[in-house]
């Protein structure tokens, strides 16, 4: 390609922890000058929208209230608009319903999220240092969707100073997301119920 004077251009794609890894490498250092793009959650409405569109498309009818049950269900998170999206419909398909309601989505809201602890979150949870999931167990424990700082701190016992370090990195993991000044929130769909059996199971 260089030899034919063609532009040559790399595109990598990883999770930002990674990311930040290999650019920090000393060898592999020039990636420093390599532009960076964060990739967000998908629109929870986009996922609505596109749910509704071929859910219609397969003549099955999906209104705005179980389309927007659906979309809270993934988080904004691919791989789980993907598995939810597959699971319902086959689930159609073996039943005479054609029309999905909140019902229907419960009925397979079990295997979604076993399915989701098993190939997402088993090797997530394994990758993290013990501090990390430390942090990540007194978020468990506190429950909630967004979560004071202070009451991490106060469960782990530890100053703010020390918990921002973990916090950064859970962050730049995509585990976690700082929503409101002085809040945190899990990024991941049922993540927190997940840790809830993982401490449950660790305690036995």
């Amino acid at each position: 390609m260089i030899r034919e004077d063609l532009a040559v251009a790399l595109m990598m794609a990883g999770l930002p922890k990674n990311v930040s890894e290999l650019q920090n490498d000393d060898v592999l250092t020039f990636l420093l000058r390599a532009n960076r793009i964060v990739l967000n959650p998908l629109d929870l409405m986009i996922i609505k929208d596109s749910y509704q569109m071929l859910f219609k498309q397969g003549s099955y009818k999906l209104e705005l209230k179980p389309a927007l049950y659906m979309a809270k269900q993934t988080a904004g998170f691919a791989y789980a608009f993907q598995l939810l999206g597959y699971l319902l419909w086959d689930h159609l398909e073996t039943s005479t319903e054609t029309t999905l309601t909140i019902a229907t989505v419960d009925a397979v809201l079990e295997e979604f999220h076993q399915i989701l602890y098993r190939n997402v979150y088993l090797r997530i949870y394994g990758s993290l240092t013990v501090k990390e999931k430390e942090y990540l167990q007194a978020m468990a424990q506190i429950g909630g969707d967004k979560i004071k700082n202070a009451q991490i701190g106060a469960v782990l016992q530890k100053p703010a100073n020390y918990l921002s370090v973990y916090r950064r990195k859970l962050i730049d993991s995509q585990i976690i997301v700082a929503t409101d000044y002085g809040y945190v929130s899990f990024l991941l769909p049922a993540f927190g119920n997940y840790l809830e059996e993982q401490m449950l199971l660790e305690s036995l």
